[in-house]
């Protein structure tokens, strides 16, 4: 397929190895690429092609799964953009040495593109801990970004002691992603055993997960399955497989009586419930789930 003449594509593709394979010699030409991937996998390939992409000058990449192959494979693509003038990065980073911070941005990625005039990003990244001992705050990571006079940047660092990881989230001002909005989600997996620090009790606007089927909360705290299960505050379709412990949804239900929470729950298709003995008797908890195979693991 010949596209030489091809100077802008705004494309989805399966996943982002198929965007190493598009930046061949077909789409020399390419002034503007904007891509969108839909699966999570993220294959680690070999592609000889390293020629640089000189007429690109706007590209935006939005991979919104975790990907091990940051240094591997987005870091030399990049790379190859040595005129770039407009990128826009929306990335979750995991299994990384590091932590993705100002300095890395600068060495790997921005000091290749010297025309470089604006650039936002959305970038998440978890690292496992070994024995170290003066952990990245948030200010550490600040002060990573103080070369970056043209753009206002957000982080917020998380310690998981228990998990033993550390995680970071940063991010251009203002916000351009639409990806907190939640509308397209389908898979959610939420990590945090701390407590939330400011429970909201007043009144606030309904989450909405349209397309959400699965919700893995095996490892929040009670204050995070509360907030997802309370029709006050987050509406679920009736697509949903939930993923839980067993002790932590019968404290949260009131032992199945609750009636905040019953809306949501008689909306789930699938209960997947963890335990460690046997003390789940499904007779005293079908009526709550009405709608929902549920199985058990201990």
């Amino acid at each position: 397929m010949q596209s030489s003449c091809n100077t802008e594509l705004h494309v989805t593709l399966n996943n982002f190895t198929d965007c190493l394979y598009l930046l061949d010699e077909r789409f020399n030409q390419l002034h503007t690429l904007r891509v969108y991937t839909v699966n999570h996998n993220f294959i680690h390939v070999i592609i000889s092609n390293k020629d640089k992409l000189p007429n690109l000058k706007h590209f935006s990449l939005n991979h919104g799964f975790d990907t091990y192959l940051y240094d591997k494979l987005i870091v030399p693509l990049l790379q190859r953009m040595i005129n770039l003038e407009e990128l826009n990065l929306y990335l979750i980073i995991s299994h990384k040495q590091t932590i993705v911070d100002g300095i890395d941005l600068k060495k790997n990625i921005l000091n290749y593109m010297s025309q470089l005039k604006k650039f936002s990003f959305s970038i998440s990244s978890e690292v496992h801990l070994g024995n170290e001992i003066n952990l990245p705050s948030n200010d550490d990571i600040q002060n990573t970004f103080k070369d970056f006079k043209d753009n206002e940047i957000i982080s917020y660092v998380d310690n998981f002691p228990m998990s033993n990881k550390i995680g970071c989230r940063m991010y251009s001002y203002p916000y351009r992603w639409t990806n907190q909005a939640f509308p397209n989600v389908k898979k959610l997996r939420l990590e945090n055993e701390q407590p939330q620090k400011k429970k909201n009790h007043g009144d606030s606007s309904i989450t909405t997960y349209f397309h959400l089927t699965e919700l893995h909360l095996l490892f929040a705290h009670d204050d995070y399955i509360e907030e997802f299960l309370t029709d006050s505050k987050t509406y679920l379709p009736n697509t949903v497989d939930l993923i839980v412990e067993y002790k932590a949804i019968q404290r949260l239900t009131e032992n199945f009586t609750r009636s905040t929470t019953q809306i949501n729950c008689s909306k789930l298709i699938r209960l997947y419930l963890y335990e460690d003995d046997d003390q789940i008797i499904l007779d005293d908890m079908e009526h709550y789930f009405p709608r929902a195979k549920i199985f058990r693991d201990s």
